[in-house]
């Protein structure tokens, strides 16, 4: 849940390298304190794989959600729509509710989360990595 709320905070923020990056597993992730921006710049597929995220249009979700973040609009944990476990690896499906207005009107969506949790053999904690979303 809480790997969620900081991931809508980075994108209402605008700081999509560091939302990214949560997609990136645990291991291989760079700390959100570095210059991420930076470091997405100077590398070509860390570039390509950003503009992907922000650009494509079948990403758009990304892009509507910080429009609605930026405006106001209220991210709400709603609800864990699945959970399986095996093996020390976890995947959820989290729900999370998305309220704004539009055209001075209440609107609400529902945006799903799926996020997996693996064991780091290093100190055997739980490390929680974003791997979809989607608009439900």
């Amino acid at each position: 849940q809480k790997l969620g709320e900081e991931w809508f905070a980075l994108l209402g923020r605008q700081q999509y390298a560091a939302a990214l990056e949560l997609t990136v597993p645990p291991l291989r992730r760079e700390p959100l304190t570095k210059d991420l921006d930076a470091l997405y710049a100077d590398d070509p597929d860390r570039s390509q794989r950003l503009a992907t995220f922000v650009d494509d249009p079948a990403n758009a979700l990304v892009r509507r959600l910080t429009i609605l973040l930026q405006g106001g609009a209220k991210i709400e944990f709603d609800q864990v729509q699945h959970h399986t476990s095996s093996g020390g690896t976890d995947h959820l499906r989290l729900i999370y509710r998305v309220t704004h207005r539009e055209a001075g009107e209440p609107q609400s969506m529902r945006v799903r989360l799926v996020v997996k949790r693996e064991d780091d053999p290093g100190t055997a904690r739980g490390q929680w990595q974003i791997v979809g979303w989607d608009e439900v």
